[in-house]
């Protein structure tokens, strides 16, 4: 709400057009609200700190992105030695655990779950690769790959280790067009090394991941039971085709739990009419600022976030709005310039 608020009052006018959708899509919300008002007033800031942030952007990327990896892992560090901080473990949500062949901490820095920590992670690992491909940050991307990967890997996601796994791939390319050939021997080495020692069970901070992967195939469900809940939503949207053009409303509950689908999550709170609507704002917010020649690296935040929407249920999770912002900087970012 502050920084709401501040960027409100620094913006000396607001596009009609936006005010406009900004109105039908308010009036939307408040029909469905229910007289959930923190779920309303939460809603609208997602658009309202979405178009204020790109209404007069002039950011560097590096900064941007280095003020944000810096700042998560600070946070996983204060996270880690929480017990050694007094009074610290009050204000940490850290319990979630996974059963094997015994329960497994879930670790999630200073979030309240691991999936969502775990995005917020790869966002940073995705923009750092951008940074290191066009060569504004150099060898010091290896330490951030390193760092990620340590509190990665606790969070026992296989979301992480799946798209961690892409970004590698990613990031031995742009060693490679980049002719750093010693570094990207010496990474092939390490990786090999560390891939060996982790599949023969050596490495005890990949163990837990490695052993989910095998439980999850074993069990033939590789979606941790998500398929059925989003089963159980297709019905309601077949048997309430009203709902599935309209919303149940942003203050209705969940049909007996989260969907873990974003995708869902629209359709059954926004409706297709809402969903629209809600595009159409985001889409305003961005018309106005300059448009950049794209490369692979500007989709690899946005691809990632795409790709989190399908196993996680992040329309009313708190950090949407930084998420979408985040992805859509480094997506319309002139690396070459530095600048959006």
């Amino acid at each position: 709400l502050v920084a709401m608020f501040k960027l409100a009052i620094s913006r000396k006018k607001f596009e009609y057009n936006f005010l406009a959708v900004f109105a039908v899509m308010l009036v939307f919300l408040l029909a469905g609200s229910k007289g959930n008002y923190s779920i309303l007033i939460k809603q609208v800031g997602i658009f309202l700190l979405f178009y204020l942030f790109f209404s007069d952007v002039k950011m560097d990327a590096e900064k941007f992105t280095l003020n944000y990896a810096n700042g998560l892992l600070l946070s996983s560090v204060i996270a880690l030695f929480n017990d050694r901080i007094p009074n610290m473990n009050e204000y940490i949500v850290n319990d979630m655990t996974f059963e094997l062949e015994r329960d497994v901490s879930r670790f999630s820095g200073l979030y309240s779950d691991p999936n969502y920590y775990s995005l917020a992670l790869i966002l940073a690992l995705s923009a750092i690769m951008a940074l290191y491909a066009y060569k504004l940050i150099g060898i010091s991307a290896v330490g951030y790959y390193v760092v990620i990967t340590f509190f990665g890997v606790q969070t026992v996601s296989k979301s992480f280790f799946l798209m961690l796994l892409f970004l590698t791939v990613f990031f031995l390319v742009c060693l490679l067009r980049n002719k750093q050939y010693k570094t990207l021997v010496f990474s092939l080495l390490a990786l090999t090394v560390v891939g060996y020692f982790a599949s023969q069970g050596r490495l005890s901070l990949f163990d837990n991941i490695i052993e989910r992967l095998i439980f999850s195939n074993d069990s033939g469900d590789f979606t941790t039971g998500r398929v059925r809940i989003w089963e159980s939503y297709m019905t309601y949207f077949d048997e309430n085709p009203l709902k599935l053009f309209f919303g149940s409303g942003i203050g209705s509950d969940y049909l007996g739990g989260a969907p873990h689908n974003t995708y869902i999550d629209f359709l059954y709170y926004y409706g297709i009419v809402g969903s629209i609507l809600f595009l159409i704002v985001l889409a305003i917010a961005l018309v106005n600022i300059p448009k950049n020649k794209k490369t692979i690296v500007n989709f690899m935040p946005i691809v990632c976030v795409l790709i989190s929407f399908f196993f996680l249920s992040n329309l009313m999770y708190y950090d949407l709005v930084y998420t979408l912002v985040f992805s859509a900087f480094i997506f319309n970012c002139d690396f070459r310039k530095r600048m959006v």
